[in-house]
């Protein structure tokens, strides 16, 4: 089975789609299933939420095809990515393939706003990669402080991302505050025309930008087998992290410098899960793009393909578990 995703054979794409259906098969419900359950949202999630539904969310075949069809994009975009800096020991469909049976593992289907957050998570890498030896890079400075800044206008809890882009720039070039200072200034940007046009319409009120942060490091009640998946979806990027070891000693410097730069977003991304305010579990979600190239190596390192078919094996059983 996973012979078939290593060497981009035509049957990998059939079993991604396959994938990308294990979270829907006998689910009631669309994107909408949910909706709010932040206690303070903000205007800018209120007003995509609503273009979400307006746009069909309120039926559950239109949203659930929506939605397959979106993670299935994500996957190959995020593949090519990983393929193109080679951030995987091998080509091949692995880090789609990783993507979408780690989406399986959530217990929970994945929501509009968690799509399109992935998506700018995507472009964001993308443009880290392109930031490296940019002699000119202002555009792709504002355009990536632009993206955090939109992020967070829409969850206050993204802000974490602004942290990461601070920390990701250092890393990809060297030491400047004109960097720093143009990735700012893109990320103010959405909050200024925001702010101006509440102010236009006489309803500029803090509140309507930003949503509270609230640390809860408790969990909802949950089952067994739910735990159980929740736990494989953490643990496994990082035991794929440790079999990449070799894989990364041999890197070129700009592989190494994105795989560390993806390295960095899975604890952040937690970070900004556990700060949202009674979304840890559908906000896991946001995980799915450093997970998958983080675990993908994990599928890719064994010469024979006994050990990673077990564990796909073992992780869609799992995922099949209500």
């Amino acid at each position: 089975m996973i012979g078939l995703f290593k060497h981009n054979n035509p049957l990998a794409i059939l079993l991604l789609i396959v994938l990308a259906l294990l979270p829907f098969l006998g689910e009631k419900g669309g994107l909408d299933t949910v909706v709010f359950t932040t206690t303070h949202p903000t205007l800018v999630e209120k007003e995509l939420i609503k273009l979400i539904q307006w746009m069909g969310s309120g039926n559950s075949w239109v949203s659930n095809i929506t939605a397959i069809s979106l993670l299935l994009v994500e996957a190959l975009l995020l593949n090519k990515l990983a393929t193109d800096h080679k951030l995987v020991e091998r080509g091949g469909m692995l880090p789609a393939m990783s993507f979408l049976l780690l989406n399986a593992l959530i217990p929970v289907k994945i929501t509009g706003l968690v799509l399109l957050s992935n998506m700018a998570m995507i472009l964001l890498l993308r443009i880290m990669i392109l930031l490296y030896k940019k002699n000119k890079p202002n555009n792709l400075l504002l355009g990536a402080g632009c993206i955090v800044g939109m992020l967070t206008a829409l969850k206050t809890p993204y802000f974490t991302v602004y942290i990461w882009l601070m920390v990701a720039l250092l890393i990809m070039r060297t030491t400047s505050l004109k960097d720093a200072l143009v990735a700012t200034i893109g990320f103010l940007l959405p909050f200024y025309f925001l702010a101006a046009g509440l102010y236009l319409n006489d309803n500029l009120v803090v509140q309507h930008g930003l949503s509270p942060l609230v640390l809860d490091l408790g969990l909802p009640n949950l089952r067994a087998t739910e735990v159980s998946r929740i736990a494989f979806f953490i643990a496994l990027p990082w035991i794929g992290l440790i079999a990449a070891n070799q894989h990364i000693s041999k890197m070129m410097i700009l592989n190494r410098k994105t795989y560390i730069v993806v390295l960095l977003l899975f604890p952040i991304l937690i970070a900004s899960s556990i700060l949202d305010d009674q979304q840890m579990i559908p906000q896991l979600h946001l995980l799915l793009v450093p997970g998958s190239l983080m675990a993908s190596n994990l599928f890719a390192y064994h010469k024979k393909d006994h050990v990673p078919n077990l564990i796909f094996l073992g992780m869609v059983a799992l995922s099949l578990f209500r």
